[in-house]
């Protein structure tokens, strides 16, 4: 009996063991790499920030101003900063702090938008044989040679 617990335990490890490698995608709140954010603010105005494919930059428009920014740890959220702008975001909120005291705060996004995919290059196919037409009811089918059979 003893023994066969242990069978039983040894194979539940070997089973978490095995799903616990294979690799799960994990909604973390953060967006993903190469995503394009638009956020807007309870202040009325709006940025937009751009993730790069490494996800080590981001690119922030405001304004007509652009600020690019380094990723810099956080405890919560993702964070990107120059030294003297900061921009913040987790889930579908986001701050932004920019040169001169500007402060926005508030600031909600919809779902990340991934920069269009390039298109693979597609083969034209290839001709599709045209079907002959069906006979006629009540006439022989041709035979193997493409020749009408004889008619008793």
């Amino acid at each position: 009996m003893r023994q066969r617990q242990f069978g039983a335990s040894a194979m539940l490890v070997l089973l978490l063991s095995a799903c616990a490698s294979e690799e799960v995608a994990v909604d973390d709140g953060l967006p993903p790499p190469g995503s394009v954010l638009t956020f807007t603010c309870s202040q009325g105005r709006s940025f937009v920030a751009s993730m790069s494919q490494d996800g080590e930059t981001a690119l922030v428009k405001l304004d007509g101003r652009e600020f690019t920014l380094s990723r810099e740890r956080t405890t919560t959220g993702i964070q990107y900063t120059d030294g003297n702008a900061i921009f913040w975001s987790k889930g579908s909120l986001g701050m932004l702090k920019a040169g001169g005291g500007l402060i926005l705060t508030d600031c909600q996004t919809s779902l990340p938008v991934l920069p269009a995919a390039p298109v693979p290059e597609v083969s034209a196919p290839e001709a599709i044989p045209e079907l002959a037409p069906a006979p006629a009811e009540g006439t022989p089918p041709p035979s193997p040679e493409g020749q009408a059979s004889p008619t008793p």
